[in-house]
């Protein structure tokens, strides 16, 4: 027994020590950015990520500071990262949107049938544990509904309704748990980070140039090959570049 307390002091020890250390980097972070001191908050909130630390926070103020040391690329990554932890944040939205206004290439996106735009919106509403929270919880209220239909004279009408609703919102709500769980897995998405790269016909740096993207341009990941990247433009370009110019987020 004593052996345990002393492992489980440790190990809190330990904890403290780590949490101490974010919470000093964080303010020093915090400071280098409030002196204009950019190139240093950077390497600051870098080395908290180095840390695995990541949360919302720290990429918007990272997005910030990479943004104001006029790296527009590491700006986009950073502000996208954080709109995937906190997607309905109006700050971390209001800040992609004016860097997205210094980015070169503007390219315009193919319109999604309204159907599907509309399907998307709904997917989007929660994540996607939530989804399947939601789902379960309305598979538990049909097998209550059943007890009660079942085993319960008195409140049998109340039964049969709650088996029926819970039947059919479980299985809405768990179709769109797969749905969304399905474009999540296709939804590989990466930012251009390099200052402009030339996009190729092949995965080759012989094959035929394309086109020419700039830094903070998000693309559509299709596939990996040897170091190369097929990517589709929401435009619908596609074509291929070196894995090194970009930034899964």
């Amino acid at each position: 027994m004593k052996y345990l307390l002393l492992i489980f002091s440790m190990i809190a020890l330990v904890q403290f020590a780590k949490a101490d250390e974010s919470n000093t980097l964080w303010q020093l972070a915090n400071h280098a950015y409030e002196n204009k001191n950019y190139e240093a908050a950077i390497n600051l909130y870098d080395s908290m990520l180095k840390k695995k630390i990541t949360n919302a926070e720290l990429y918007y103020n990272l997005g910030n500071a990479y943004f104001k040391n006029h790296q527009v690329g590491m700006a986009v990554w950073c502000f996208e990262k954080a709109k995937k932890i906190a997607p309905h944040d109006d700050d971390i939205e209001m800040n992609l949107k004016i860097v997205n206004l210094k980015l070169v290439d503007k390219i315009e996106t193919t319109p999604d049938f309204f159907l599907f735009k509309y399907a998307k919106n709904i997917m989007h509403i929660f994540s996607v544990k939530i989804w399947a929270i939601l789902s379960i919880s309305f598979f538990w209220l049909m097998l209550m509904g059943w007890l009660l239909y079942y085993f319960s004279f008195n409140y049998s009408a109340i039964g049969k309704g709650c088996i029926w609703i819970g039947l059919v919102m479980g299985i809405l709500f768990l179709g769109i748990t797969w749905q969304s769980n399905a474009t999540n897995l296709k939804d590989n998405k990466a930012i251009i980070i390099s200052s402009n790269v030339t996009i190729k016909s092949a995965p080759d740096a012989a094959a035929i140039d394309l086109f020419v993207l700039h830094e903070g341009t998000k693309v559509q990941v299709v596939k990996l090959n040897n170091g190369w990247l097929n990517l589709k433009l929401s435009d619908g370009k596609v074509g291929w570049c070196e894995a090194k110019n970009t930034l899964s987020i």
